[in-house]
């Protein structure tokens, strides 16, 4: 069920009249109605998705109870693993599985060795790779102690499979949303009018924005050998935003969902368009993602202390940003991709060494104008490399990315583009330029100063916008992660 079809528009109505008409006396009487209704909200897809979420729920929900149980140390990780081994297991069978065996098949290949593998006709879940990193952060959790361990299973259910961000996030931690589900909700006018305003901007940046440059991006990218280098460079400008849009829209439309119902989801884009390195880029893009593979990866690894240690310390980040890569799926555009960034942080890394920017921040000295001016280019050239790596998340393979990043490096990227590409790159401008004004909030309706008229005259706009532009796009990007 997509967020901009007709269904979730009768669903989601529905629910909210009986989740607090009907179901508003009991919180357990409350949490099954939810839980069937996110089982409903999932199946809709394909029923036997089910079996996926519902074996991953069961098993971390058992080993949870016996982390909280077990004392010996030696028990208690067998616990933890049996969780971690469970539902990497699962990521690895559904989701890479054929990558890897085609890709050993390949390097064998190229040492003239002719060996076959078997690969898998499976249908990857949707969205299996961001519940799957919910419910492992929890047995993380329990095992770590920083929370205890969830007794009823039937809340614990509901937090794995609560359907505002079950497909595709954001990713919660347990020991923010468990806590949600075991108390009874209370009706807020203010808070159903801010999810409302959410819901709103994220059917805006999809169905308008990110749609509408769907459209020039799938041609553009279908066929770079009849595109200029300029109009390529404009192609993966206009993927990049369409990415964003579409991704952001979606976590718009859950943390709307879910403040209508009485729940609060963590926020997981803050303007990254607006950043001026790379690490800000990643504190700004896929938070939920970004802080997850922090806590449970980046910093479970111990790096020694010693002369190597700046080394084994990039070689950490260079997994992260791998990872990254590959959890949007098994390609290796998407290991590039990853692989990219982290070149980027290298670089802006060994620029902070140089110029010794951290002494600066750490003593508040201002900057010096020759390091200002630095920093204005530094900036600009990351926006500009930003928006080529965008090419490289869109390419399907590898051959496709060499074709059109060889027309886009061509003497032909110092052409002027053809006119009717400016449509869209002026439709990019005046959203950048909103987001902008609007950057100090959580959202683009976020405007509580101005007169209730006014405000309401901007909300038809975005409406009869959203209704002119309707059934033109396709679902959402991140559905296949």
């Amino acid at each position: 069920m997509l967020f901009d079809s007709v269904e979730y528009f009768i669903f989601f109505p529905v629910v909210f009249l009986l989740y607090w008409l009907v179901f508003s006396k009991k919180i357990r009487y409350r949490n099954a109605f939810i839980l069937a209704t996110s089982y409903l909200f999932y199946g809709w897809w394909d029923p036997r998705f089910l079996i996926l979420i519902i074996a991953s729920s069961a098993v971390d929900y058992w080993c949870g109870l016996n982390l909280d149980k077990a004392q010996a140390p030696s028990l208690r990780k067998v616990f933890l693993w049996i969780s971690i081994v469970f539902n990497l297991g699962i990521l690895a069978l559904f989701k890479y599985f054929n990558f890897f065996t085609e890709s050993l098949a390949q390097g064998f290949s190229m040492l003239n060795m002719d060996i076959s593998f078997t690969t898998l006709d499976v249908v990857v879940p949707v969205g299996i790779s961001f519940y799957t990193f919910q419910t492992m952060s929890y047995t993380i959790d329990v095992y770590r102690r920083r929370m205890p361990a969830t007794k009823n299973w039937l809340t614990f259910f509901c937090y794995v499979s609560f359907f505002p961000q079950l497909v595709a996030g954001p990713i919660e931690r347990a020991r923010k949303l468990v806590p949600q589900f075991e108390r009874l909700h209370k009706f807020s006018y203010a808070g159903v009018t801010e999810g409302a305003r959410f819901i709103l901007w994220g059917l805006f940046k999809k169905i308008v924005i990110a749609d509408a440059l769907g459209l020039a991006v799938n041609i553009i990218f279908d066929m770079p050998e009849y595109f200029r280098g300029s109009e390529l460079y404009l192609g993966s400008l206009f993927f990049g935003m369409q990415l964003y849009c579409d991704f952001s829209a979606y976590s718009d439309i859950a943390i709307g969902s879910a403040r209508m119902m009485g729940f609060d989801l963590m926020r997981n884009f803050k303007y990254p368009f607006f950043s001026f390195n790379v690490a800000e880029f990643w504190r700004r893009w896929h938070i939920s993602l970004t802080t997850w593979l922090r806590d449970y990866v980046f910093n479970a690894i111990r790096i020694p202390k010693g002369r190597f240690y700046y080394f084994f310390y990039l070689l950490n980040v260079l997994l992260i940003f791998v990872l990254i890569g590959l959890w949007h799926g098994p390609r290796w555009t998407f290991v590039l991709y990853g692989v990219a960034y982290f070149i980027l942080f290298v670089l802006y890394a060994a620029y902070r060494k140089i110029f010794r920017l951290d002494y600066f921040a750490r003593t508040k000295t201002p900057l010096p104008l020759y390091l200002k001016v630095i920093e204005v280019a530094q900036a600009t050239s990351f926006i500009l490399v930003n928006v080529a790596i965008a090419s490289i998340f869109r390419s399907p393979d590898l051959e496709t990315l060499k074709i059109y990043w060889s027309r886009m490096l061509s003497w032909s990227f110092f052409t002027m583009p053809r006119y009717k590409l400016l449509a869209p790159l002026g439709m990019i401008v005046l959203f950048l330029m909103w987001e902008g004004l609007m950057r100090k909030h959580w959202h683009g309706l976020h405007f509580p100063n101005l007169p209730l008229p006014v405000r309401w005259f901007l909300y038809l706009v975005v409406v009869f916008l959203i209704l002119y532009h309707f059934g033109q796009g396709d679902q959402f990007i991140y559905f296949q992660f």
